[in-house]
């Protein structure tokens, strides 16, 4: 009778224990589950086991509260093609890998991944945005940022203005044709002006109709000057036949 009671005894602590570890193995299945469950939904959660405590607590937080998230205006270029940039700062105190890609037609592309220490920061290069074959259509630009281990897994949207997409961003120009017809006009303006000024002068200096016009010596002909010079000769030929001195006769 004894050994049929220790014989029970036995067998229910057994079962007893089986029991209590198939409960237990139950139990911490479906918190593992749940906890990734949880770190698998896209921009809401970021758990995380804290670097600085070795008990490996699992802390909460919002992306916000990890990282702090900035872009720059779209600058809208030629042929619809724009350039941007996106700037993540560690407000964290705990260091991490920040990996930011942007989505394209061929999937995502890495622009950069860096290690950031809490208070650093890190910005893409706009020119990288340019090189992508962007469509006219194109709406949004869509930024792919993880880090902490990929407990960060958010996605950033930029707006994008499809009218100012198609058409190029260029400052308007002059028009030239309008200079080139007032500089001309400018012109015959001067001309008239100075043709009417010569004639005035003109006018002022000619003498009165009645007043007979005197002739300075320097406007005297060659015409005039030659009678002159022929009398003066025929007086010298006088002069020298009167002081001709005859020889004597030997």
């Amino acid at each position: 009778m004894y050994n049929r009671l220790r014989k029970f005894q036995s067998h229910r602590r057994k079962g007893y224990i089986k029991y209590t570890a198939l409960s237990s193995a139950l139990i911490f299945s479906l918190f593992y589950y749940m906890a990734g469950a949880l770190a698998a939904t896209p921009g809401t959660f970021a758990w995380f086991t804290s670097e600085t405590n070795a008990s490996g607590t699992i802390q909460t937080a919002t992306t916000s509260d990890l990282l702090k998230i900035e872009a720059s205006d779209v600058d809208y270029r030629k042929n619809c093609t724009i350039s941007n940039s996106i700037t993540i700062k560690n407000i964290s105190e705990l260091e991490t890998t920040v990996t930011v890609a942007v989505a394209t037609n061929k999937g995502d592309k890495v622009l950069v991944s860096k290690h950031l220490n809490p208070g650093k920061s890190v910005t893409t290069n706009p020119d990288e945005i340019t090189k992508l074959n962007n469509k006219c259509s194109l709406d949004h630009i869509e930024y792919k940022i993880k880090a902490f281990n990929y407990f960060v897994d958010e996605t950033y949207t930029v707006a994008v203005d499809k009218d100012k997409m198609k058409q190029p961003a260029d400052p308007p120009k002059k028009d030239e044709s309008t200079s080139d017809k007032a500089e001309p006009e400018k012109a015959t303006t001067d001309t008239v002006t100075g043709t009417s000024q010569k004639t005035s002068n003109e006018d002022t200096k000619s003498p009165a109709p009645d007043q007979p016009s005197v002739e300075e010596p320097s406007q005297v002909t060659p015409a005039q000057e030659e009678p002159v010079v022929k009398e003066n000769d025929k007086e010298d030929s006088k002069q020298e036949e009167n002081t001709k001195v005859e020889l004597p006769q030997q």
